[in-house]
């Protein structure tokens, strides 16, 4: 079987606006601009108006838009005074440990105040000089049979926003299912839209650079997004992520966020939870859930602006139709160009993403059709420092590209997911989910650029190189409950299968070249020719799962007991002949185990044993062995921790894992190194985690990594008790928003990141300095004159002090990112 690599089939709608942005981006740009000025007389009109209302009675009885999500109920009410201008009579101590559903629509000041306090036990009473103060509710305010029948209608629904709406309160656990984060015996962790929107992250990079045990090693411009979790590398970027629970759906360079609902964080191996990613996946696993139409209409349009000069635009449209607003339809499209902070780096993106999805009690279905593409001009590479005799330079200026200007890297993906899901049984749920992708590259890059002098020259070859991916993902799986005497029984099972085919070795070489990183040698372009890219790899993975939790006294004791049996069938082939040239067919059982205790009704305490299996690495084009099939890596995690629920508004996760697998090195030959199996990586770590909103406006997310990330096995034993490459001691990533008390709808925020030396190569000779990095911003909300619908002015500058370092990774270095600008206003209409 195989998938339409035609581009015909794109969405009629966005290419007809691609095409439109493309053809007049000068007169766009105007447009941009002259929103921008709109934006900022909004807000200066906004900010008159709002102390005009002040003190004006009848402006309380107005309706208008709010937008708070749920968390703490004082935090919640504390947002809801501010925005609504009203006042509050009293202590507010009844709202301490309680939790609000948040309100969101074009209410009443009174529809609004009942609609956060729904599930409180908790009423709102107005005194005869117009102020609010909480009371206990009587009897028949205590129950919603609405909302019961709803939460029985959507019961797998994502979990809600924790305190502060920057993190979710559970994801989903693989085959388990959506779990709160209490439940779930793994450190996770689960970026809303919200964040998501507040830090205009551009893309998956952006979101996942705030959390402490991601280290991502391709700064922007690269067109490739690796990341390192718990100090192992994913080889393939993003390709190893799942959308919405399908592995091989999305590209491996990079995802566009627009999309995005959550982007689902668990660390450590998943074997059991979501069979076999695409890629290695050891150290952890990514989730994006895309976005869903909701109960209230939306419209929104969103400019921005990037330093050096790239402008965008994006929109995210949302309507649900019929009875009981069953169907639901949701778009999201961006188109970003111009100039990135690196000179002459320029970056053009564009995506489009439909989202369908019909609901009723007992069914649920949806779909979504996504194409993206980047075309990146003059893309940023790693420079190689494999030949210990060298020292490693200063890094040069982060605002300047030391390679030629004509490299280039472009790639589009198209995607398609359909999923749907019946509540069989009230205790039993059946689901099914087929996805497919295809995906063209074409890039005129360097394979290896090496380090050849302590003067800062290197040495490489130019290459053209066209590919293109394939795949079909399928998913299916029941879920049930029984109880056995006091045991409650949370049952599984799975069956995955994914296939994959791709392209490769289509290139042809020029000579190699040398040029320097400080001062950079003007080289013509070669002329290099690329026949069509014929199929290089086939790749079959098929895995059944099954598992049981049981539970005891109120879910107070988790036990949760599993198995997957894996198989997996890879076969490489010659790009000349057609040949198969090797290749592997492999199976193996992995079992897991994992248990949660809840002494207390805010402490849960975990443990687990879990095993992952990723396929063997094929050797890429930038060693000498390319083409050599590695074995699958079989590992295994041991993790024990305890997360802590306080009062509701801060939920902290502190975790000490092990987890060992086959490591690789580097061999330094000629003209290219080899790529080699060789020992054993086993990291042992510290986790410290924490979200939420610990005071009334104060927001924090982050945490820090503690790691000893040490090589064992080694041939010969010679680099026995070595460090890996590219792994820190320690690093650390804290995010934290203030909402300015004196100023409603004025948001300062901030992000610092570090992460401590490293060694550049096995044998621990050279090292890199450590960095820290400190990103500054704020952002207004307000609501524009026009509609009264919420509108949001977002600043923010990372690299505020513009360091510049060296940006380690496996095999080499990359230039840090300088300074830089970004902003962005969103309208709702």
């Amino acid at each position: 079987m195989t998938m339409p690599c035609s581009y015909t089939n794109r969405i009629g709608v966005a290419i007809s606006v691609v095409s439109l942005y493309r053809f007049n981006l000068h007169f766009l740009l105007k447009i941009v601009q002259a929103v921008f000025y709109c934006c900022f007389i909004a807000v200066a009109l906004m900010h008159f108006d709002a102390y005009a209302e002040t003190g004006s009675p009848a402006g309380k009885s107005n309706t208008r838009y709010y937008d708070i999500p749920a968390g703490s109920l004082n935090t919640v009410l504390t947002r809801f005074i501010s925005e609504a201008g009203i006042f509050f009579a009293g202590s507010t101590e009844l709202a301490k440990g309680r939790h609000s559903p948040g309100v969101r629509g074009n209410l009443s000041v009174r529809k609004a105040l009942d609609t956060l306090l729904i599930g409180t036990d908790l009423e709102a009473i107005r005194n005869a000089e117009g102020q609010y103060m909480l009371r206990p509710a009587n009897a028949q305010t205590l129950t919603l049979p609405a909302m019961t029948i709803s939460a029985e209608a959507e019961k797998d629904a994502l979990p809600p926003p924790y305190a502060g709406g920057m993190i979710a309160s559970g994801s989903r656990v693989g085959m388990l299912g959506n779990r709160d984060v209490m439940d779930t015996p793994f450190n996770q962790t689960s970026y809303t839209a919200e964040l998501i929107e507040n830090q205009m992250a551009r893309t998956l990079a952006d979101v996942l650079v705030n959390d402490p045990s991601i280290a991502m090693d391709s700064p922007r411009g690269s067109g490739w997004e690796g990341n390192i979790i718990r100090g192992f590398q994913q080889e393939d970027g993003t390709g190893s992520f799942s959308l919405n629970g399908l592995y091989g759906i999305l590209p491996a360079d990079a995802s566009n966020t627009g999309m995005l609902e959550r982007v689902e964080v668990l660390k450590g191996p998943s074997a059991l939870l979501n069979g076999m990613p695409t890629g290695n996946a050891i150290g952890g696993s990514v989730n994006l859930v895309t976005k869903r139409a909701q109960d209230e209409p939306l419209t929104r349009f969103t400019t921005s602006y990037a330093s050096r000069s790239q402008f965008g635009i994006s929109t995210d449209i949302g309507r649900r139709f019929g009875n009981d607003k069953a169907f639901g339809v949701r778009f999201n499209g961006t188109y970003r160009d111009g100039g990135l902070a690196i000179k002459p780096i320029d970056e053009e993106r564009y995506s489009a993403v439909l989202g369908l999805d019909y609901r009723s009690e007992r069914f649920r279905v949806s779909a979504d059709i996504g194409h993206q593409a980047a075309d990146i001009a003059n893309a940023n590479r790693p420079l190689f420092a494999s030949d210990t005799t060298i020292p490693i330079p200063s890094p040069p200026r982060n605002d300047k590209s030391y390679l030629p200007p004509w490299t280039y890297w472009n790639t589009a993906t198209t995607f398609g997911v359909v999923q749907a899901e019946v509540d069989v049984t009230r205790n039993i749920t059946a689901y099914v989910a087929l996805g497919g992708r295809y995906t063209d590259d074409k890039e005129v890059l360097f394979i290896n650029p090496i380090l050849s002098s302590a003067d800062g020259d290197w040495t490489a070859t130019p290459n053209l190189s066209g590919s293109w991916g394939k795949a079909w993902s399928g998913l299916a799986g029941l879920r049930a409950s029984l109880n056995t005497g006091p045991v409650h029984h949370a049952l599984a099972f799975n069956v995955a299968n994914v296939w994959l085919q791709g392209s490769g070795g289509a290139q042809n070489q020029s000579v190699s070249i040398t040029s320097n990183i400080y001062d950079p040698i003007d080289i013509p372009k070669p002329e290099i020719i690329v026949g069509k890219p014929r199929r290089a790899s086939e790749t079959k993975r098929f895995s059944v799962g099954i598992s049981d939790t049981m539970s005891l006294f109120d879910e107070r004791i988790q036990l949760t007991v599993g198995v997957r049996r894996q198989e997996v069938e890879s076969d490489n082939f010659s790009t000349v002949t057609g040949e198969r040239t090797s290749g592997y067919d492999s199976h193996v059982w992995t079992p897991a185990y994992a248990l949660v205790v809840k002494p207390l009704q805010n402490v849960s305490v975990y443990a687990n044993y879990v095993e992952g299996l990723q396929p063997g690495t094929v050797v890429s084009t930038q060693f000498a062995n390319a083409g050599q099939v590695f074995p699958p890596y079989r590992s295994k995690q041991y993790e024990a921790g305890i997360k802590v629920d306080w009062w509701g508004n801060l939920l902290t996760t502190l975790s000490i894992f092990q987890i060992a697998q086959p490591s690789t090195v580097q061999v330094m030959t000629q003209p290219l190194p080899t790529l080699e199996l060789n020992g054993e990586q086993r990291n042992r770590g510290i986790e410290l985690n924490l979200f939420g909103e610990p005071l009334p406006g104060v927001r924090l997310a982050g945490g820090a990594m503690i790691i000893d990330a040490e090589l064992r096995k080694t041939q010969g034993g010679i680099n026995d008790g070595n460090r890996a490459v590219a792994i820190p001691d320690w690093q650390t990533t804290v995010s934290g928003e203030w909402d300015v008390p004196f100023l409603p709808g004025l948001t300062l925020t901030g992000r610092v990141r570090h992460t401590g030396r490293v060694y550049a190569e096995v044998a621990n000779v050279r090292t890199i300095s450590s960095w820290t990095q400190l990103d500054a911003g704020a952002r207004y909300k307000f609501n524009h004159f026009w509609n009264n619908k919420p509108a949001i002015i977002r600043l923010s500058v990372e690299n505020l002090l513009d360091d510049n370092f060296w940006v380690a990774r496996a095999f080499g270095l990359m230039q840090s990112q300088p300074r830089t600008v970004l902003l962005t206003a969103t309208f709702d209409f």
